[in-house]
């Protein structure tokens, strides 16, 4: 694949993974683990998409404060380019980094709860229809 970078034609395999995955908003990156040979497909737009919606209703964020939390993270920043850093991220659920990026480490003892509201797994479900969006953030 040829893209355009800072305005030059370059094979896509040139351009550091980090800054790939930053500007390239994209589903559907597989990731395989060099031993096991086991695969997980990481729908990262979907992903962050669905965190800043999650940021938004239940952390009451607006649209553009959700996406600033987001985008000036860590979690952001350093996405996962690899096997390894995929599955750590894959661990919790969407909500657990919401609140995490929302509120900070060990956001729960400061009265946020970790429990999943009632309404959420059909909430997450409706949203992701309703936007096109992966039906999960991770497949294995």
């Amino acid at each position: 694949m040829i893209i355009i970078f800072f305005g030059i034609f370059v094979v896509d395999a040139w351009i550091p993974e980090r800054f790939k995955m930053q500007q390239k908003m994209i589903d559907h990156i597989v990731f395989i683990d060099p031993n096991s040979q086991d695969k997980v497909i990481f729908n990262y737009s979907s992903w962050t998409k669905i965190i800043i919606a999650i940021i938004v209703k239940y952390a009451h964020k607006t649209d553009l404060e959700a996406e600033l939390i987001l985008k000036q993270s860590d979690l952001f920043k350093l996405t996962a380019k690899d096997y390894d850093e995929v599955m750590l991220t894959a661990h919790e659920l969407e909500y657990h980094w919401a609140m995490y990026l929302t509120y900070g480490d060990l956001y729960w003892l400061n009265g946020i709860s970790a429990v999943l509201p009632s309404d959420y797994l059909e909430w997450e479900r409706a949203y992701r229809k309703a936007h096109q969006l992966a039906k999960t953030s991770f497949e294995f």
